[in-house]
């Protein structure tokens, strides 16, 4: 039985989202990084390269709490800003052919423990204390865990009811693609969406597995160091998004 959870998103200010989004920070070369960050002020990657501004190099737990600084002052700035409401988030992007459509949530750490989620690689010990020592120092998810699951009539038809809706965001990006997101806040919405994933056995790990492990390390240290805990408290899930089988696509 795979639980999911709503969350409360922090998003770009809609007349800045096509400014704030980038890539996963390692798919840009060096050159490429410095000449966004140079044209664009509020691109999300001065929040993971909080040096770059001032040319000085940081490395290591200084650079984490560095990291953590910029993402307070975009927030401060209301670059980004926070939900006011509990939400599933169903994202699609597009360019000609290729139509990918899933659901942002939160996942289970413990999940993923357990083996409900599963895994088709092993982890590197090292990395995943690295990673888990950055996100309990910035303390936020900014690429989610790729995450695959069986299709589903009945989710397909949820999701195609809210996809009739304007889109909260609707912008293309420099390499072609169409991006759309709409916000899942009905109550009741939320709840036969989790209804139809409890139905799931499992739930299969596409891309982030270290994401995913070091999200299970953090959740498993901060447990420890809280004797009152209930299991609700947001370290004992992750972002994840999740597509129905048919819309992932396997590379070499």
């Amino acid at each position: 039985m795979a639980v999911i959870k709503p969350f409360k998103a922090i998003r770009p200010a809609t007349d800045k989202t096509a400014l704030v989004i980038s890539k996963s920070y390692d798919s840009y070369t060096a050159k490429e990084r410095s000449a966004t960050m140079t044209k664009n002020p509020v691109s999300f990657l001065h929040i993971l390269s909080p040096g770059f501004t001032s040319g000085t190099r940081i490395k290591g737990e200084a650079r984490y709490h560095k990291v953590r600084e910029r993402y307070l002052e975009f927030l401060e700035k209301n670059i980004l800003l926070k939900d006011a409401f509990d939400s599933f988030y169903l994202y699609e992007v597009s360019k000609d052919d290729f139509l990918c459509c899933g659901l942002l949530c939160a996942t289970s750490a413990e999940d993923y423990q357990q083996g409900v989620i599963k895994k088709h690689e092993a982890t590197l010990d090292r990395r995943e204390k690295l990673f888990a020592n950055y996100l309990e120092i910035v303390k936020f998810n900014a690429e989610p865990v790729l995450i695959t699951y069986p299709d589903n009539n009945g989710l397909d038809d949820i999701y195609a009811r809210v996809k009739r809706d304007k889109p909260d965001n609707n912008f293309k990006t420099p390499d072609g693609y169409r991006h759309k997101l709409w916000n899942i806040y009905n109550k009741e919405d939320i709840a036969v969406i989790q209804n139809y994933f409890q139905e799931f056995p499992a739930l299969y790990i596409a891309d982030g597995h270290h994401r995913c492990a070091s999200s299970a390390v953090l959740a498993s240290r901060l447990a420890t160091d809280n004797p009152d805990q209930t299991g609700k408290e947001p370290y004992n899930y992750f972002m994840s998004y999740l597509v129905p089988e048919t819309e992932i696509r396997i590379y070499d």
